[in-house]
């Protein structure tokens, strides 16, 4: 049987787009896995943490969460976004002075990751600093890359031991 002339021009240009189409070696694809730079970034944001309340900078403090943060504390409602964050640790009157975090644990991938710890803070009120306040617990929080790819606080949950 004979094909017609058009065929077979038509076959090698269809074989050749194909081939085009399906390259051998497909582009490797982006690695979800943390860098050296994001866990640095990462464990570094609980010292941030400690140092910005230390300081009495709460604005500053709450920089280190997320603008979309969610920040759940005991026996109250959850706190949505950095300035209600901002909000409720300006209105609280707490005044910390020793406050060390430890990491247990760090996990993750280049889009979220978490710490797992424990901390021991002390304290008083702006109103009295002679009201000692002491507490101790664990903390959860996941972290998440800002749109300008910062490593911020996405998810803060705490309780206390005492």
């Amino acid at each position: 049987m004979r094909m017609p002339s058009k065929t077979i021009p038509m076959i090698v240009l269809l074989l050749a787009l194909s081939s085009a189409c399906d390259p051998a070696t497909p582009a490797p694809a982006a690695s979800l896995e943390l860098t050296a730079s994001d866990q640095e970034e990462i464990l570094a944001l609980p010292a941030a943490y400690a140092e910005r309340a230390l300081a009495g900078d709460l604005v500053s403090w709450s920089e280190v969460f997320h603008v979309d943060a969610l920040r759940m504390n005991a026996g109250m409602p959850p706190l949505e976004g950095r300035q209600a964050i901002l909000d409720w640790i300006m209105g609280s009157g707490l005044v910390v002075h020793h406050l060390d975090i430890t990491i247990h644990e760090m996990e993750g991938n280049r889009q979220l990751a978490w710490l797992r710890g424990a901390f021991r803070m002390e304290g008083g009120l702006i109103s009295d600093d002679q009201v000692a306040l002491e507490d101790e617990g664990k903390f959860l929080m996941i972290v998440q890359p800002d749109d300008e790819g910062r490593w911020l606080v996405y998810r803060h949950i705490a309780h206390s031991d005492l």
